[in-house]
């Protein structure tokens, strides 16, 4: 366990990279990582193995669960700047983690376990999603199978976006991460999807598949975007992603305050041009109409 004085000695240390090793989406979704290993070797210890074991420690002192979180994130980021012998380590410390009893130190294991890019961390994050009641940690899990962006997530992610007994969340948020590692064909695998109960899961099933096989054609999209029953973020993807296909801008900025904006501007939009898309039209392919 970490003495106090040791515990203020790392603070100090680790204060530099806090900044950049922070528990927040803008860091938690950085694909691969992209920070400089120096804030890391400021670490005042000897050696990249020590500063491994310096970190696990403080990963399994139960008391600051802040600078715990911390540790946790900057295992990850060793793990991916300067691979040691004892990563295997670091990765066993972030899985114990994932068992915490702090929401917070859970939640922020289970996303560092997203950039140890292994098979193994495929198994402990199901595990963690068996046994996890809270539904938005239960969304982080299924975002960090994304961030691990290798084949063996397809077949879990899958799983949770067709299950119908699921939480809608859960299930977007395996429909986002499968847009990082499924082919072509696994998601036309989802189409299934585009008949689903849940709105915005048919809207996120088709934006997700016209972005990975430009296999929606853009009549259906502008539907889903004028679907009221479609939550707000989601919406808001298919406008972009609609004015990105059509190569135009639809929405004035200027005037995008309300939802009701959004849409009657897409509606006037979409009087005017509707008729001439023929040639702004993907392949065809036969999907379930919803």
């Amino acid at each position: 366990m970490c003495t106090p004085a040791f515990a203020t000695v790392v603070r100090r240390t680790l204060a530099s990279i806090c900044s950049m090793v922070v528990v927040c989406p803008a860091v938690l979704h950085a694909q691969h990582w992209d920070l400089q290993p120096s804030p890391i070797q400021r670490i005042e210890l000897e050696g990249v193995d020590a500063n491994v074991d310096s970190l696990i420690m403080i990963l399994r002192d139960g008391r600051e669960n802040r600078l715990r979180q911390i540790a946790a994130l900057a295992l990850a980021q060793l793990h991916n700047t300067q691979p040691s012998a004892r990563d295997d380590d670091g990765f066993a410390a972030i899985v114990d983690a994932t068992n915490d009893g702090d929401p917070a130190v859970r939640s922020t294991a289970i996303q560092a376990l997203g950039y140890f890019q292994r098979p193994e961390s495929v198994d402990a994050i199901r595990g963690v999603l068996t046994r996890e009641d809270d539904a938005a940690i239960r969304a982080s899990i299924v975002s960090s199978l994304g961030f691990l962006d290798i084949p063996e997530t397809v077949e879990p992610l899958t799983a949770i976006a067709l299950d119908s007994g699921g939480e809608q969340k859960t299930r977007m948020s395996a429909l986002s991460s499968l847009e990082q590692v499924a082919t072509e064909s696994e998601m036309l695998a989802l189409s299934p999807l585009l008949t689903d109960s849940e709105p915005s899961v048919r809207a996120r099933t088709a934006l997700a598949i016209s972005r990975t096989t430009a296999s929606i054609d853009l009549n259906r999209l502008v539907g889903f975007a004028m679907d009221d029953a479609v939550d707000e973020y989601t919406n808001e993807l298919l406008i972009h992603h609609i004015e990105t296909i059509f190569g135009a801008k639809i929405i004035d900025s200027s005037s995008f305050a309300t939802r009701g904006d959004r849409k009657k501007q897409l509606q006037s939009w979409w009087a005017q041009n509707k008729n001439s898309v023929s040639a702004k039209q993907p392949s065809s392919h036969e999907l379930p109409e919803d």
